[in-house]
């Protein structure tokens, strides 16, 4: 009998389905600040948002985990697949997913180093970096991104360059942050399938921390190898030198503010989100189907697509 764990062994499908959730969080993050306690109107946060280019990744990435909670239930008949398509379409549409992400984000917001992160948006690199990341969010890039690694096989990128972006990967803490996402949104699948389960497969807290644990340890080397290649392809049009001041920004103050309260307000966003629609989900597919509906582990880059 399988017992319920933290996280599963997916296929290539799912391994997808996380890069893109994975680099949305290396996109966001950052460590270290504490939040600011002033206020906000949502105009400003919607600004804010509008220009470092979140509003429009959080659009897509509604609708990318709302495929990957969908694509881990198997197959299904067809009067379940439409009430799964239903209640994911409902608690992951782009606009409702962006309005919870708006309101947590302003629950961590400083009025002071919001105007700092927006005048550094508004200088040319950082319209740049803004439309970088907006391009890259247009559309659905799996695809593009796994031929694109296939491609650095033969053309390598430069030590520079790597390098680089392996400081702006520590900057913003992108690979801590995708770790802390991986793991909250299996914990929420987890928290509401375990007491459906009979007690053999259930899995204890004591228990579900320690895979936690495990999944950090374990998962980083590789999580950090996927952020970094994807970088490398979202960057792509991007100078070393825009990537520098990038990087500094991130170190900033108000740049170390914003990675945080964006970082918090993504995964909170995410993880609720993913804990209410799995809430109903369960009403139509057994809870055992959901052993396998988290988040994968993402595939070890082989030796020769190693930084």
């Amino acid at each position: 009998m399988r017992r319920l764990s933290l996280v599963n062994e997916g296929g290539p499908a799912m391994l997808r389905a996380l890069l893109a959730v994975t680099i949305v969080a290396a996109l966001i993050l950052s460590a270290g600040a504490a939040p600011g306690e002033a206020p906000a109107s949502e105009s400003e946060i919607d600004r804010l948002l509008d220009a470092t280019g979140l509003k429009h990744q959080a659009r897509l990435v509604a609708v990318q985990t709302a495929d990957t909670l969908r694509g881990g239930l198997g197959t299904l008949g067809d009067e379940d697949r439409q009430r799964v398509e239903a209640i994911t379409r409902w608690h992951f549409h782009p606009d409702a997913f962006y309005g919870g992400l708006r309101a947590e984000f302003g629950r961590h917001l400083d009025e002071a180093r919001l105007g700092q992160t927006l005048a550094w948006y508004e200088t040319p690199v950082g319209r740049r970096v803004a439309a970088a990341e907006v391009r890259f969010y247009a559309a659905d890039r799996r695809q593009e991104v796994e031929d694109y690694v296939a491609g650095l096989l033969d053309n390598r990128p430069s030590p520079t360059r790597v390098a680089l972006l392996q400081r702006l990967d520590a900057a913003t803490g992108a690979t801590e942050g995708s770790l802390e996402l991986f793991v909250a949104v299996n914990r929420s699948i987890v928290r509401v399938v375990e007491p459906m389960l009979p007690p053999e497969q259930r899995i204890g807290a004591g228990q579900l921390e320690s895979q936690a644990r495990q999944i950090r340890l374990q998962m980083q080397e590789a999580m950090r190898q996927v952020n970094v290649l994807t970088m490398l392809f979202l960057y792509q049009h991007v100078s070393d030198d825009d990537v520098r001041a990038y990087i500094e920004f991130m170190e900033s103050d108000a740049g170390a503010w914003y990675g945080t309260a964006a970082r918090r307000a993504i995964v909170a966003t995410i993880a609720d989100t993913v804990e209410r629609s799995t809430a109903e989900l369960v009403r139509v597919v057994p809870p055992e189907r959901w052993l396998g509906a988290g988040f994968t582990r993402p595939q070890i880059p082989t030796e020769k697509q190693r930084l």
